[in-house]
C-alpha cells in the first residue's frame, strides 16, 4: 500500500529535503516559521476539544552544533527544560541518527522524533516531527501516529543533486 506523502516546502535548494506521510483525514498546512516549516492536523480525531496535530521543524544547527549527536542531544535537552520526558528510544531514520522521545505537554501525550544530519558543506541540520493528542485511546490515532513517525523522510540532498 502507497502511504501518501507531502513534500514540506523547502526555503533553500539545498536544504534536506523532508517529505512526511501524510494519512486519511490529517490535513498538511505549511507554515513560514523561522524553524517551523509546516504541521499536520486531523479534525476527525478530535477528542476533548483538541486536534491531533503534527508540527515538522528543521533548522541550521551548525552555529550551536558539529554532529548530528550532539543536535540530537540538544534538542532533548531543550524538551527536558519545558517538560518530563517518560521516555526514549536511539534508532535511525532515512540512514541519519534519530531518537524518539515522548512526554506530557500541557496535559496531553506527545512523542517527537529528533533526525540529524551533516551537509557536504559541513552544516548540522536537524528536523523533528512533534505529534501530540489529548486521548491516544481514539481509533485510529496510534496507527497514524506510527504512520507519520515511522515513515517521515528527512534527506540530505548535495548541489549536484538537485534540479535546475
Amino acid at each position: 500500500m502507497a502511504i501518501p506523502m507531502t513534500v514540506v516546502p523547502p526555503r533553500e535548494p539545498d536544504e534536506p529535503y523532508l517529505s512526511v506521510p501524510t494519512p486519511s483525514g490529517w490535513e498538511f498546512i505549511a507554515r513560514d516559521n523561522e524553524q517551523v516549516r509546516g504541521a499536520l492536523a486531523s479534525v476527525a480525531l478530535r477528542s476533548q476539544d483538541f486536534t491531533p496535530n503534527a508540527v515538522i521543524t528543521l533548522a541550521d544547527v551548525s552555529a550551536d552544533y558539529a554532529t548530528p549527536q550532539q543536535a540530537i542531544d540538544g534538542e532533548q535537552l531543550g524538551l527536558a527544560r519545558e517538560v518530563h520526558i517518560d521516555s526514549m528510544q536511539d534508532g535511525t531514520l532515512c540512514g541519519y541518527p534519530a531518537r524518539t522521545v515522548n512526554y506530557l505537554y500541557e496535559g496531553r501525550h506527545a512523542t517527537t522524533l529528533i533526525v540529524a544530519g551533516t551537509d557536504a558543506r559541513k552544516r548540522t541540520w536537524v528536523s523533528t516531527v512533534g505529534i501530540q493528542c489529548a486521548d491516544p485511546s481514539v481509533a485510529g490515532f496510534a496507527e497514524d501516529k506510527a504512520l507519520i513517525l515511522n515513515n517521515f523522510q528527512f534527506l540530505i540532498r548535495h548541489l549536484g543533486d538537485i534540479a535546475t
